[in-house]
């Protein structure tokens, strides 16, 4: 007999969710003897519950269009037939995990960008590579998903105690998740990533005290910001860390090493190229490393951007004045007395993560009649006996 539950699984939100919960009996009688005695005795073992459930609040163009109630069955998101040049929007997505605490990973997919023909003005401009015709081009030969503008971010708790989490705003002090075009967050979510806890770690709602990051807030400055290529030798602004090394590519720098000069820990490096900014998580403890901007997927003979400039993001408030590095005095990197480490999601909490989108105006004729379509997926496995979960969304 073994006391393992079973593993507790939600199949992925957004893209069909799968049923749980399971139970079954053990019971066990006595054998019948001269002058005996019999009792009987027995147990019942049900399985646990996991169970996630989203909703969301959707804006286009500053006004707000839809809000989902909350359900384990959600369609699409965003349904925009017009978008023009200059349109905008956003969806402020909730996610609530029940019954049991949960890792939660999230992915994205572009699953279409057709070209939809070619009238006449779209074949004249300069972007557009199918001639001409109502029948032209396909379903990934279209332009749309390389010019819409992407922004994906933490947006807090309902823990928050300054009650700004879910505001939908991308706020300077909240962090990215993915950024750039369509086509490159879709690239960047597409082999999954386990998202961050945002509520204190066995925090209920309403709790006084809050962080970004479980147990460790990540903050970041002006002063932990690399404004321009990097070069090996440049120092942040505080001086707290250093660029020790720098890949190139064609003779542009495309990727840095760097490593952290004083007591400060890091828990996100932002790295700008292009239109794009790619984003790596890192273990407070983690003094070093080495990350490249946005992949170049739109030429065949460039890997990467070129950097334009790098962002640090700094762990604080999670030690009990231990130096910032969320061990909370007992070396544990930030777990509570259940083990459960920073990133698994406490039950009973809602998290929010930000997504918005733009068209810019400069966008010219190439994206007529174009059109996407994506898939936003989260996925939630139980914590306990499941100190390494795996990536549900790994080739």
């Amino acid at each position: 007999m073994t006391d393992d539950e079973p593993n507790l699984t939600r199949r992925k939100a957004l893209a069909g969710l799968g049923g749980i919960g399971a139970g079954a009996a053990l019971g066990g009688t006595g054998t019948m003897a001269f002058l005996n005695d019999a009792e009987t005795t027995g147990g019942t073992v049900t399985a646990g519950e996991l169970n996630l459930k989203i909703d969301w609040e959707e804006h286009y163009n500053g006004e707000l269009i839809e809000e989902q109630p909350l359900t384990d069955n959600p369609g699409p998101i965003f349904e925009l037939g017009d978008v023009k040049p200059g349109d905008h929007g956003e969806a402020t997505i909730s996610l609530h995990v029940y019954d049991n605490p949960a890792w939660v990973h999230m992915a994205g997919e572009l699953t279409r960008n057709a070209e939809n023909g070619v009238n006449e003005p779209e074949s004249e401009a300069a972007g557009e590579d199918d001639p001409q015709g109502e029948d032209s081009g396909d379903d990934w030969s279209g332009e749309l998903a390389d010019e819409i503008l992407v922004d994906v971010w933490y947006d807090g708790s309902d823990a928050d105690a300054d009650g700004e989490g879910g505001d939908n705003v991308f706020g300077s002090d909240e962090i990215p998740i993915a950024s750039g075009t369509l086509r490159d967050v879709m690239a960047e979510l597409e082999d999954g990533r386990l998202i961050r806890n945002q509520a204190p770690v066995g925090a209920a709602v309403g709790a006084a005290s809050t962080t970004q990051n479980g147990t460790v807030a990540c903050s970041t400055s002006e002063d932990w910001k690399i404004d321009d290529t990097p070069e090996v030798g440049d120092t942040t602004p505080n001086g707290e860390v250093e660029i020790t090394g720098v890949d190139t590519e064609d003779g542009e720098v495309v990727g840095v090493e760097w490593e952290t000069t004083g007591d400060a820990e890091l828990c996100l490096v932002a790295v700008k190229g292009g239109p794009s900014t790619a984003t790596y998580q890192y273990d407070c403890a983690t003094t070093g490393g080495v990350d490249y901007a946005p992949e170049n997927t739109g030429n065949q003979n460039r890997t990467y951007y070129e950097v334009s400039h790098v962002q640090f993001y700094y762990c604080e408030n999670g030690d009990e004045d231990n130096g910032g590095n969320g061990d909370d005095d007992n070396g544990d990197n930030g777990d509570d007395d259940n083990g459960h480490h920073d990133d698994c999601w406490p039950n009973s909490t809602t998290q929010y993560i930000g997504f918005s989108w733009e068209l810019p105006f400069e966008v010219g004729n190439e994206i007529q009649s174009d059109e996407v379509q994506f898939d936003l997926s989260f996925h939630a496995q139980q914590c306990r006996h499941n100190d390494d979960p795996a990536n549900p969304y790994a080739e």
